[in-house]
């Protein structure tokens, strides 16, 4: 018998888009924010912050066009500030304690941790 995989793409129009995404939480199992990493120049019209809140995205996610939609760190100085803000309110507990220092854990990659912009206001932010 041979074994035959069937393809399950659908052409719905003549591009292939590519998109990444930056998800974050806690370990009480509270979802932060996820920041959508898209290819391209613009945005299309519509895709807000608060179009992604309204549809189930954690307060801080973000839709961000790079060239290839890989973090790039210019896409990581943008997407800072949403995910301490998203961070800061992902839960009563934190919110309660802003003096408390939050540990964020990255995989390595270079625009996370290479930015000195990004990285002074995750220090000022704790």
């Amino acid at each position: 018998m041979r074994w035959e995989q069937k393809q399950q793409e659908q052409k719905m129009n003549d591009s292939c888009v590519f998109i990444t995404m930056y998800r974050t939480g806690n370990i009480v199992d509270v979802t932060g924010p996820t920041i959508f990493l898209l290819e391209g120049k613009r945005k299309r019209e519509g895709f807000t912050d608060k179009f992604l809140v309204d549809h189930g995205a954690a307060i801080g996610s973000k839709c961000i066009m790079t060239v290839t939609a890989f973090m790039t760190e210019e896409a990581w100085v943008q997407a800072a500030p949403s995910v301490i803000k998203g961070i800061r309110s992902s839960g009563p507990i934190v919110q309660a304690n802003p003096q408390w220092w939050v540990l964020e854990v990255f995989d390595g990659h270079g625009p996370h941790t290479m930015s000195l912009p990004a990285m002074q206001l995750c220090y000022d932010s704790k």
